[in-house]
């Protein structure tokens, strides 16, 4: 299975040290490129930053392909998965 996921769930699972949990529900999550940035900035908690720029094999960055400018620039880019054009098999979204 596939699932989305936005900034929060990915954030506090790599921070507590469950992120394994995604990876045993799901063969790949997505995120949002913008998720990433805001996982991976500096004002991001370090084992945070360390476990999202580690790439775990589970977790794909995909660029948004939103027809709407201001979706590809938002900082709510994660929760607004929903409406970017992601794999037909898609079975979960994360918010």
């Amino acid at each position: 299975m596939i699932a989305v996921s936005n900034t929060t769930p990915l954030r506090y699972l790599l921070a507590i040290g469950q992120a394994h949990l995604f990876f045993q529900l799901f063969e790949k999550v997505f995120v949002p490129s913008a998720v990433f940035e805001e996982l991976s900035a500096p004002g991001a908690p370090e084992i945070v930053r360390h476990q999202i720029l580690s790439s775990p094999a589970w977790l794909e960055v995909r660029t948004a392909r939103a027809t709407d400018p201001e979706l590809l620039t938002s900082r709510s880019t994660g929760a607004n998965a929903k409406r970017y054009c992601w794999p037909k098999n898609l079975d979960r979204t994360f918010s």
